[in-house]
Parts: C-alpha cells; sequence; structure tokens
C-alpha cells in the first residue's frame, strides 16, 4: 500500500469516528438541588431527558457551579484501533453512568450511542439497595407514578416521533415539599433501539441528599420570603390602583349612558298647520337644543285653476321649543309631523 493510499485510509477512519461520536444521543438526568432542607424546600424536581445532537448540554454544564460539576458522571465508552464501540455483547448495547460522587451533583450525563427510537423511559429509586420504579413512559403510554408515589408527586413526560426533533423524551417527577426520606440515588433509565437496530440501554445516575436546615439556610428562607412579600404587597397595591382606575372609568361610563337614556326618555312629536311662522313649545323642556326634524303629512288644496311652491325651514331651535316659517303656500294647507331628540 503506497503512503497516500495509507493517508487517505487514516483520514477516513477518523471521519467514521468523529461523525458516530456527533451523532451519538445524550441522556440528561437533572435535579433542581443536590439537596433537600425540609420545610424550607418547597420543590424537588427529577428531570431525564435524551437528545439526539444537545445543543444545550453545554448550557446545562455551565449552569451547575463549580463544585457540582465537578464530578459530572462520565460514559464507559472505549476506543478500539479508531472504532468507537459501547460495550457490545451480542444484541445489546449498554452504556451506564457510575455511581454518584460523595457530593451531590444536580446533573449527570451519559452519551455514545445513536438512539433511533425511544421504547420507554422509567425514573427509579434505589430503596434498601433495589430499584424501584418511581415513574415511567412510553410512546403508548402517558407518563405516570406507580403506587405510592402517584400520591405525593406530579408526573409528566412524553416520547417524540418525530425524527428531526432534537429533545426525543423526557420524563419529570415533582415532590412538592419534598421531606427528608424522599433524599436518596435515583436512575433514569431509557431502553431503546439502536442505529444498527440493536435492542439497547441508558442509564444515568443522581443523588439528592437531605440536610437539616443551618442558620444561614434558614436566614436565606427569611429573606427569599421577605422579598416575595414585598412582591406581592406591590403587586397587590397595583391591583388597587388599576381596580380604582376601572371603578372610575365604571363609573364616567355610568353617567355617559345615563345621560343617554335620559335624553332618550325625552323624544317629543307632534303636528302643525302653518301658512305663517309660527312657534311650537314643547311640553318638556330640554337640557340642551334637541335636533327637530320636521315631515310633511298631508297637503290639501284650495283651488285648482293655481298652482303654488311652498317650502318650511325652522328658524329658531331651542331648549323651550322652535319656530317653524311654512313661507308662501298659496292655495295649499300643508300639515307637517315634527320629531324633536335630545343630544
Amino acid at each position: 500500500m503506497s503512503l497516500e493510499e495509507m493517508i487517505v485510509c487514516k483520514i477516513t477512519t477518523v471521519v467514521i469516528l468523529l461523525t458516530q461520536y456527533v451523532l451519538a444521543s445524550d441522556l440528561v438526568m437533572q435535579s433542581n438541588s443536590p439537596v433537600i432542607h425540609p420545610v424550607l424546600t418547597k420543590t424537588l424536581r427529577l428531570r431525564c431527558s435524551i437528545y439526539k445532537e444537545n445543543p444545550n448540554l453545554a448550557a446545562l454544564t455551565r449552569a451547575s457551579s463549580e463544585r457540582e460539576v465537578a464530578n459530572l458522571d462520565e460514559t464507559d465508552v472505549a476506543y478500539d484501533d479508531g472504532i468507537l464501540t459501547n460495550n457490545v455483547t451480542n444484541t445489546s448495547v449498554v452504556v451506564t453512568a457510575p455511581a454518584a460522587a460523595t457530593t451531590p451533583s444536580p446533573l449527570s450525563v451519559s452519551s455514545g450511542v445513536d438512539v433511533v427510537h425511544v421504547m420507554t423511559v422509567i425514573i427509579n429509586k434505589n430503596i434498601s439497595g433495589k430499584n424501584t420504579t418511581i415513574a415511567s413512559v412510553t410512546p403508548f403510554n402517558v407518563a405516570a407514578a406507580l403506587h405510592p408515589f402517584n400520591e405525593t408527586t406530579l408526573v409528566e413526560g412524553g416520547v417524540m416521533t418525530g425524527s428531526d426533533a432534537d429533545l426525543q423524551a423526557y420524563l419529570e417527577v415533582t415532590w412538592p415539599n419534598p421531606r427528608e426520606e424522599d433524599a436518596g440515588t435515583y436512575s433514569c433509565e431509557v431502553v431503546a433501539l439502536a442505529a444498527q437496530g440493536l435492542p439497547m440501554s441508558l442509564t444515568s445516575t443522581l443523588r439528592v441528599t437531605a440536610e437539616e436546615p443551618k442558620f444561614h439556610d434558614v436566614v436565606n428562607y427569611l429573606v427569599s420570603h421577605e422579598k416575595q412579600i414585598t412582591k406581592l404587597h406591590q403587586e397587590s397595591e397595583d391591583m388597587k390602583r388599576q381596580l380604582h382606575e376601572f371603578q372610575s372609568n365604571s363609573s364616567l361610563v355610568s353617567q355617559s349612558l345615563q345621560v343617554r337614556l335620559n335624553t332618550l326618555d325625552n323624544i317629543q312629536t307632534g303636528t302643525f298647520s302653518c301658512s305663517s311662522p309660527i312657534f311650537i313649545r314643547f311640553e318638556k323642556p330640554y337640557a340642551s337644543i334637541p335636533i327637530v326634524f320636521p315631515t310633511l303629512t298631508s297637503l290639501v288644496q284650495t283651488s285648482s285653476n293655481s298652482s303654488s311652491t311652498f317650502q318650511i325651514k325652522l328658524t329658531q331651535v331651542g331648549p323651550t321649543g322652535f319656530t317653524a316659517d311654512c313661507g308662501y303656500t298659496g292655495y295649499f294647507l300643508p300639515e307637517f309631523q315634527w320629531l324633536a331628540i335630545g343630544q
């Protein structure tokens, strides 16, 4: 084999290696806090997620403190002559994170294989040396907790079926007001199919401890609640102000509506005949000048040998009445009807 062929072969091997590594799925197990302080800790949340290519893994790692990330779990992944292996035994692939370190970490990661199809996600707790299932989710069953954990936990999760989704599946368990006995070693197990069609499992372990609250924990708790009380007080004052503004606006709208209703109550009508200016007095005076509409209702001709033109105009309108000028009517006797509406 020539030198050029050997170089090409080596480059091809490296490309295959990098491609397999990039496509590796990541199993991430997180907790919102690695330590439970009974009474003071309001929520314990464990989340297990598997990503095809996790773009947020670096951000998740940075979000943990240096003390917590220093004990980040690593996967047992071996390299053999440029080939990436993951403890392949017959038809199964197992990638297992080691036991949690002495100092608890809120983040545990397992990776190394390309997951094609997730079949189930399970969160277990080690009780007396035995893994006890807390909750699970599959593509065909909704996320649910098993008895007796279903009485003290809230569960959500799902398996994503889209091939383009970065998040392939997740399972989240929440303990409201966790107790000391809720501490322990938890593990997340994902059963899936690898890219080669082989059944496989990914496992990641996380430890949560319980500690009696110290003086500074109580102080921090009181300070945080004082801030929350101050915030709630401010929100209450804002709501009172908004309520006062609403009541003021509502009062103005009510008054305006009442004025409109009062004007509608004072609608008057009548008829008149005229051959000269005439003043019509309203039965009930208006608060302001109303709108008056005159209209012709009848026309009586007094002579058949002549023709005349006539017109009507309102020369004056006031709160108490209006003046109508019929102009020259000749041999006609017109009768008008009027309508007055307050404004």
